[in-house]
Order: C-alpha cells, then sequence, then structure tokens
C-alpha cells in the first residue's frame, strides 16, 4: 500500500458586501496573514471585492490609507461627487 503525501487543503476568503463590514475585511485579512493563513482564491462582492483586489495585488496599505481620507461627513450628505478622499470641493 502506497501512502500518498498530505497536501495542504485549499483554503479560499469570501468577503462581503457593505462599508463598514468592507472596510473591517482589511483588519481581518491582515490578521490571517500575520497568523500564517494565506488564501489559494480570494472573492468578493461590492466594497469586499474591491478589498480582495487591493489584498491581491499587494495593495492593502493604499487602499487602507485612501479609505481613511475619506470625508465620511461628505460621503453622507446628498451630494455623492464630494465624497472622492482628498476632495477639494466644498459643499454648496
Amino acid at each position: 500500500m502506497e501512502l500518498r503525501p498530505r497536501r495542504r487543503p485549499k483554503i479560499g476568503f469570501v468577503l462581503g458586501a457593505g462599508s463598514a463590514r468592507g472596510w473591517a475585511h482589511i483588519g481581518v485579512l491582515r490578521a490571517l496573514t500575520e497568523a500564517g493563513i494565506k488564501p489559494d482564491v480570494i472573492a468578493g462582492c461590492s466594497v469586499g471585492a474591491f478589498v480582495g483586489a487591493a489584498f491581491s495585488a499587494g495593495r492593502l496599505d493604499q487602499l487602507e490609507a485612501w479609505a481613511l481620507a475619506l470625508d465620511w461627513k461628505r460621503c453622507s450628505s446628498s451630494r455623492t461627487s464630494a465624497c472622492a478622499a482628498g476632495s477639494s470641493r466644498a459643499s454648496a
């Protein structure tokens, strides 16, 4: 009887939608990476797809900096164009 070497199980991360949950994915991905858990595949919906793409591209730091620079007060107003990070437009 021939024994096969054990293979590492495939790991996939699935990231959900929703602004608060989506941005929380950044911290979760960092913690999993620090624990040595790395995905073979990653998928996401809405902001989860955005975070997953940044993670896969190795640009999580840049995405986090961009998200932290958003003017959330402006984002919650009726004028969505004022939501851009570092926007110099004054609210009308």
